[in-house]
Parts: structure tokens; sequence; C-alpha cells
């Protein structure tokens, strides 16, 4: 089973939503942009441990740019769709009440927060209030705790205390494993449990008839009693563990590091964490018989634990065999790149303010083929998802420009972090996929693309092509594909949709200016690549033009000898504005202005 779309309207700082969603749920987006309040909506229709009186919401739980919205009637909905329960019997007696579509078999749950239907009496406070959970379109069928027994959401809070929750009983995760092996063994062999405590109960009497042992618990109780008298004094003594055979379990304890057998108070808290997160994990599977699915919200589930690990355990459980997707699915909060960088694209959730909402955008949206999910997964995944946490993505063909680019844009007075760009270099030219992802029908991430020209004796250049496939991803939407490619009026309209295209190549452009020669042969020579090398860089240095395409082709091959990364990188530390080419400089200025709201 999974939750394959989500419905908000008014609640909290959404105005409306609705999105698609993947088999599991990572929601990312900045401080204040609602990632809690997403996991409270759906919280409202299936968390049975959610007190009633909390879905009789408030005031200051209706979007606030409703104008008076008690008075003037306004209504909370939130709603859920669930799909891939076709084969699950249990699922399809539960649900059966709220399918709205067959094929593929969809069931949908809603949550109404409204007046009183009484259209001659408008509403006049919150007394006049009050919700309805329904199946299906059908709001004369609520749908009571029943359904949340077997469809369940439980949430980790973010200031979970892991430690303690370990080491206490009444909410430790082990407590289900625990009582659901006492049952087997009883059913096994009745008789196991209350020999192994007289067994217990023998020894132990053993250590406390130790004369010394037996003189402490006398004198414990001595001092009760001197303390606050017979009648207040109660019956302590010293015991290693309770041997009543009811309780005898429950005195297990998780410990760790083999013959020393640590206990959880000496365990670290991310090792609290990840322990605490896999107990609940294989308590959701003890539940299968009594429960349909369960959705485990999880937020931060960063918290102490370092980056390599979040990979390896978030992987495992987003992509590999460590979760149980028939009967679970996770819905997790994170500012954590690293998680993000292991989560299936269609997964993930982006929320963004935009001043009086906050709009979410689905990976599920970017109608990406499986070819262009493997190539963000795995661009994701090296990258740290970096994309995912940018205000503004500037997208170049490598290493050279994202080297380059933030120097270029600190020379023009501009600071990428300061202001959210993240430049993100895709490693060739193939953008299409990534446009995909950060279209406006998509996550909607503001974007620009820097691309060279690639110009071809007789030929159209390579960037043609490309820009018109980019173009026709985007609905073209300042028309450009009405003009040819080589009109000053193409090219105005591809700017204007954030395509830039270079002269030549970005090392071949920098060299068309006198300063960028004398800078480019300065880098040379700190390579000391021998007389060769020096003899070209003095050539380049002492050009009063741009060079021709044969003596530029020679430069370009010992850069590429040193590695273009490499290059660039320390080349970044001689660069001036008189060496950014002019639509360098247009692409940081486009990205710089973009109007997030």
């Amino acid at each position: 089973m999974k939750l394959s779309r989500l419905i908000i309207k008014n609640f909290r700082n959404f105005e409306s939503v609705d999105v698609p969603m993947g088999q599991h749920t990572v929601i990312v987006g900045e401080n204040a942009t609602g990632k809690s309040n997403l996991l409270a909506a759906i919280r409202l229709l299936l968390d049975p441990s959610l007190p009633e009186r909390s879905r009789m919401l408030r005031a200051e739980d209706f979007w606030e740019g409703l104008n008076d919205p008690i008075t003037n009637a306004h209504t909370i909905e939130v709603s859920v769709e669930l799909q891939d329960f076709s084969d699950n019997k249990r699922a399809l007696a539960v649900l059966a009440d709220c399918i709205v579509n067959a094929e593929p078999l969809t069931a949908r749950i809603s949550y109404l927060f409204g007046p009183l239907l009484d259209p001659d009496d408008p509403p006049k406070s919150l007394d006049d209030y009050e919700y309805v959970i329904y199946g299906g379109d059908n709001r004369d069928l609520p749908l009571g705790y029943n359904l949340r027994r077997f469809v369940v959401m439980e949430l980790l809070p973010a200031l979970r205390d892991a430690e303690g929750d370990l080491s206490g009983w009444r909410r430790s995760p082990l407590r289900p494993l625990i009582q659901a092996a006492q049952d087997a063994i009883a059913s096994r062999d009745p008789d196991l449990i209350p020999n192994v405590a007289k067994s217990m109960e023998t020894a132990f009497g053993d250590v406390t008839s130790i004369d010394e042992i037996a003189q402490l618990i006398g004198t414990i109780q001595s001092r009760l009693v001197a303390l606050v008298g017979d009648d207040h004094a109660v019956d302590a003594t010293l015991d290693i563990a309770s041997t009543d055979p009811a309780r005898l379990l429950r005195s297990l304890q998780l410990v760790f590091d083999g013959e020393a057998k640590r206990t959880i108070s000496e365990a670290s808290l991310g090792a609290s964490n990840t322990l605490y997160v896999a107990l609940r994990l294989l308590g959701l599977e003890a539940a299968e018989d009594e429960r349909t699915h369960t959705f485990l919200a999880i937020e931060e589930p960063e918290a102490h634990v370092h980056p390599q690990l979040q990979r390896v355990m978030y992987r495992s459980l987003l992509r590999d065999s460590a979760g149980n997707a028939d009967i679970q699915s996770l819905l997790l909060t994170t500012h954590s790149p690293h998680i993000a960088s292991v989560a299936p694209i269609r997964s993930i959730l982006l929320l963004r303010h935009t001043g009086t909402a906050s709009v979410v955008r689905s990976g599920a949206q970017a109608g990406l083929d499986e070819c262009d999910v493997h190539d963000i997964e795995r661009y994701l995944d090296v990258t740290r998802a970096e994309l995912l946490f940018a205000k503004r993505v500037l997208f170049v063909e490598g290493d050279a420009e994202r080297f380059l680019l933030p120097a270029f844009a600190r020379e023009l007075g501009i600071d990428f972090d300061r202001i959210g760009v993240s430049v993100c270099s895709i490693g060739g030219t193939h953008f299409e996929p990534f446009v995909k992802l950060v279209a406006p029908s998509a996550l909607d991430i503001p974007f620009a693309v820097l691309t060279d020209r690639d110009p071809r004796p007789g030929k159209a250049p390579l960037a043609v092509p490309r820009v018109k496939r980019l173009l026709r991803i985007l609905d073209d939407p300042h028309g450009a594909l009405q003009h040819g490619a080589d009109t000053d009026t193409f090219a105005a309209a591809v700017r204007q949709t954030g395509i830039f295209v270079g002269i030549h190549t970005l090392e071949f452009d920098i060299m068309g200016k006198q300063s960028g020669r004398q800078e480019m042969a300065t880098t040379l020579r700190s390579f000391a690549r021998g007389e060769h090398c020096n003899k070209l860089a003095t050539q380049l240095a002492d050009l009063e033009i741009a060079p021709d395409e044969e003596f530029a082709n020679k430069i370009l091959k010992i850069i590429e000898k040193i590695g273009k990364g490499r290059f660039a990188q320390r080349l970044a530390g001689q660069i001036t504005t008189e060496t950014c080419p002019e639509y360098i400089a247009d692409a940081i200025r486009f990205i710089a202005k973009i109007d997030e709201s």
C-alpha cells in the first residue's frame, strides 16, 4: 500500500496543495515552510494516538491568508489517496467504502472541518464548527476509529527521547517484540517461563542471603524507618530482577559491545537513535497480524547520526530490502542532503514558501522516464542532493564552470551562497532530465542553464538542437522556436527562458578577452609543465587579439592534460570582471534576479 496523492486546503501555511506521492515520502524544505504541518495534516486522518479533541481545530489552524475564516464559513480539508492494495483482502474490506477509482484501484480518505450545515444560521464562532472523516466522495458515510486501527500513521517527533524510551518499559519499542516472544513461548511451553522464574528466585535468594548484602538491606530499611516511621516506610530490598513469571521478560534490556555488555545509557545518541528506529520497524512487522499498513513518520531522522550512516541506513530503508513495503511506508522530514541523496526521486516532496503560503512540489510530477530517473538519482547520490536544497540552481556542463562561476559572481558583487544559488555541474550536455525535474511543472526551482555553443564547420552548432530540446520541455514560454536559430529574436527569447549559450567553449571564450589571456597564461606557468608549456603561455599572453582555433586548441590540450577542473580551480584565484564573458555575466545576473515570489 502507498499514499499516492495528498490534497490540503486552508490548513496552516497551506492554501491549496494537490501532489502525487511515491511508495515512501522524503519531505525537504527550509525552516518554516511547513514540513511538520504537512505531517500534522495526514495525522488528522490516520494517527490513532491523536486525541479526538486535537481534530477539533482552532482559529489559528486556518491558512492565515483567509479573511475572517470563521464568519465567512471557510473550511479546512485534507484528503489522501491510497493505492497498491488490490492483493490485500483485509485492506479491501477496510477500504471498501472509500474506493474512488477501479483502475488503478484507488481509495480516498478525507477530513473536513467546517460549519454545521445550517444555511439559515451562518457560523458565529468555532462552536458552530465540527469535523467529519469520510471515505470516497460520500460525506454521509463517516469513518471512525476502526479505520485507524488497520491503516495507521505513527509519528516519531524530532525531539524524541530515544534513550529514555529504550530504557523504560511503557514506551519502549522493545515492548511489543518481547510481548510477542512471551506469547509464543507460552503457546509452545506454558511451564517454561514459570520454571525459569523459580530457578532465578532460588539464585537471587542465595545472593541476598550473603551476610554483607543482607546487612545492607537491613541498614537501608532501618534508615527509612528512622526517616519517616513505620507507617510510611516502604518495604525496600535489593534484587537483581523480577522473578514474577508475568514480568520476568520485562527485565531484559539491550546491551551492546559484545562481552562488555554496555547498557543503552552508555550508548552514543546516534547509536540510540539507530537502535530506536530499527526496533520500531521490527515492532511494525510484529504488528502485521493486527494492521493492514503502517505509515511511519520520522522527523529529522538524521539527528545525531553521522553522514555515512545516514546514507547506508536510509538507502536500505528507502530503496533496498530493510523496509517491508508491503506493511510499512516511511514519511521523513529532513534537512539532510545525505538522506535526500539516496531517496528515490519520485519520493521527494519539496516545500517552498512563496510569501503568502507554502507550495508543495513532488518529484513524481516531473514526467521522468526510467532513464531520466536513473541519471538524476545517480547525480543526486554523487552531489549529495545539493540542488534539492537550493533556492536557485545554475546548471553548467563541467567542473571548470563549477569552479569559475562563483568566482565570476563575486567579481560582479554577487554572493551565490548568500542568495542560495547552487552551481550544479551535470558532467556533460545532457540537461534534459535535470530541467524536467526543476521545471515549473515539477519541483519548480528557479534555474538557468549555461552551455557551450560547440560550433561545427558548415553545420549548425551542437548547442542549437540542445537548446531546442530544453525549450520544448519548458513549453517554449517566450516563443523562441517560432524564429530561426540564427536570429537575434531567437537568442533573446532563449535568454529570457534562462538558457545562455557561449560563443565557442568556456576556455576559448575566456581566451577571447585580453585579461583572460593574461590570467590563463599565469595559471599555465604555475603548473610548470616544461619549456613547451611556458613558451605557449608566453605566446598566449603576448596576443593582442583572440587566438585562432589552431593555437587555442594547443592551449586546450595542455589544460586537458592538467585537468579542466584543476586548472579552473587555480584560475579562479586570478580572474577579474574584465575576464568574464558577457553571456556568463548575463547568466549570473539572471539567476540572481529571479523573483521567487
